[in-house]
């Protein structure tokens, strides 16, 4: 779940406050700062880098937790889609592979609120185009 919310971010931006706050499970993937963070359960043992612990009374091995920021790899949507590589291969214009771009960022806002409904995303210009 973390490495798509950091993929997400990296290529949409960060997510919006007013959805962290009002996200249920918003804790258990944002630090209270809005890093996207994943707890993992490391062993404890002689082959660990601590060197100490090892198995518990009931046989099982000891484990700590640890806290690991996953940091997003900033890029962009057209970059994702291919924009540029699609374009020469298919002798379609700048201005279409920018409309196509606009419309996929508008499909993909993070906030609902601001998403276009259907209806309006129906009349975008790249969708009309003739």
């Amino acid at each position: 779940v973390q490495t798509m919310l950091a993929r997400i971010a990296g290529v949409l931006g960060d997510f919006p406050q007013r959805l962290l706050e009002e996200g249920k499970d918003t804790h258990k993937y944002f630090t209270p700062t809005n890093q996207i963070y994943e707890r993992v359960r490391v062993p404890v043992g002689p082959s660990s880098p601590s060197g100490a612990g090892g198995h518990g009374d009931d046989g099982e091995i000891e484990t700590i937790t640890q806290y690991l920021l996953v940091n997003p790899k900033r890029t962009t949507l057209r970059h994702r889609l291919h924009a540029e590589a699609n374009m020469n291969a298919k002798d379609a214009t700048q201005q279409e592979i920018n409309g196509f771009v606009d419309l996929v960022r508008s499909l993909l806002v993070l906030d609902p609120k601001l998403r276009p409904s259907a209806g309006r995303a129906m009349q975008h210009p790249w969708l009309n185009a003739e």
